[in-house]
């Protein structure tokens, strides 16, 4: 089983290695992340000495709160726009080709096939969200935040994404069209993003189901240096999930072929 994982985990990674798209979303991902850093690190430097004068009674300055939360909430919602771009091709690629039926003629479980595909588009993803360490490295060089909030915030971040590839390549199983996958799957997490907000107004059981279904409102304690075993489990189970629901749409294509 090893073995196959590691063949089809192969073969995906000289994929994305030899497509132009995935450095263009890697460098896009880098650099929007970059962006919203620098305009939240200049808006603090600018206003952190004026929170601290007499005209604003000493204001409790937060770095934690004011920088580091702010530049994790933006860079997942980056995250929300380019992994289905990333996860769009997996499947839906092979069956307008047509070299799914090829493919899962060989030797292979289904579930072998999917979890290649899986850690290939993970190390992607990683790979990615290692590049912006570049900024959290900088704030350590010239400044003095906390370290642990940055790698709660950041191990909160990788989860989040993995939850989004799983749901990605869940969409891209259902799907010959990689337009229709890529769309699809932002539609479908943008609305686990929001569905939160939808309660706010709700009952409170109602708002509570919503809270715990959304995606955003798990993210937000991490965000904040804040481990939650809640939260946590949220993310793996939606992972399960999905790639649970992948192996089942796999399946059902191949009785009906």
């Amino acid at each position: 089983m090893l073995h196959n994982i590691w063949c089809i985990y192969k073969r995906e990674m000289r994929t994305y290695a030899t497509t132009s798209s995935v450095y263009v979303v890697m460098v896009l991902f880098t650099l929007i992340s970059g962006y919203f850093f620098n305009r939240i690190v200049d808006w603090f430097a600018f206003a952190s000495p004026q929170m601290a004068s007499q005209q604003y009674g000493h204001y409790d300055i937060n770095f934690t709160e004011m920088v580091i939360n702010p530049v994790l909430m933006n860079t997942s919602i980056v995250m929300l726009f380019v992994l289905p771009i990333l996860t769009m091709r997996l499947f839906a690629e092979e069956k307008r080709l047509g070299t799914a039926e090829l493919l899962f003629s060989y030797p292979l479980r289904d579930t072998d096939v999917l979890l290649g595909k899986f850690a290939a588009s993970v190390t992607v993803f990683t790979i990615m969200l290692g590049l912006t360490g570049i900024n959290m490295c900088l704030l350590i060089h010239y400044g003095d935040p906390e370290i642990g909030p940055m790698l709660v915030g950041h191990l909160g971040l990788w989860l989040m994404g993995v939850s989004f590839i799983s749901l990605g390549i869940f969409i891209s199983s259902l799907t010959e069209s990689q337009v229709v996958a890529a769309v699809g799957g932002l539609g479908s997490l943008l609305l686990l993003w929001v569905i939160s907000w939808a309660g706010e107004r709700a009952g409170q059981g109602l708002r509570q189901l919503f809270e715990q279904v959304s995606i955003y409102y798990h993210f937000g304690n991490m965000a904040k240096g804040v481990i939650e075993t809640n939260d946590i489990v949220y993310y793996v189970m939606f992972t399960v999930l999905f790639l649970f629901l992948t192996t089942r749409s796999l399946e059902s294509k191949k009785w009906r072929s």
